[in-house]
């Protein structure tokens, strides 16, 4: 053989030898591929759950403040309508279920507590 068919075959085995490297380095096995794969899953997986959370937290706070503002305004209301009751009926009892109007004990009468020491 002459050199230059040495030099033409040292370098067909050189690319060959190059081109298996490339092949080898740049390629996963599959236990490899399947881990890289489970792990960006896995990550994948909680981004979405961490994402849902704070959904629903963000719903949750909207909500809160919703029911927050409802509260003070049934307080706001319901003042008003003991003062309208206060004004119209006076300082009264008034039973919830039925509407009966009770006045109050006087202050300086004593009660009897049913207890014969009276």
């Amino acid at each position: 053989m002459t050199y230059h068919v040495y030099v033409l075959l040292f370098a067909i085995i050189n690319q060959c030898i190059i081109y298996k490297l490339k092949q080898m380095s740049t390629k996963l096995k599959k236990e490899e591929l399947e881990a890289v794969q489970k792990s960006n899953q896995k990550q994948f997986e909680i981004k979405n759950a961490l994402g849902e959370l704070v959904i629903a937290k963000e719903s949750f706070d909207q909500r809160k403040q919703s029911l927050l503002k409802s509260w003070g305004e049934a307080i706001a209301e319901q003042k008003k309508l003991q003062e309208d009751l206060k004004e119209a009926y006076g300082e009264v009892t008034i039973d919830i279920q039925t509407g009966e109007i009770m006045e109050p004990a006087p202050e300086n009468v004593e009660q009897d507590d049913n207890k014969g020491d009276s």
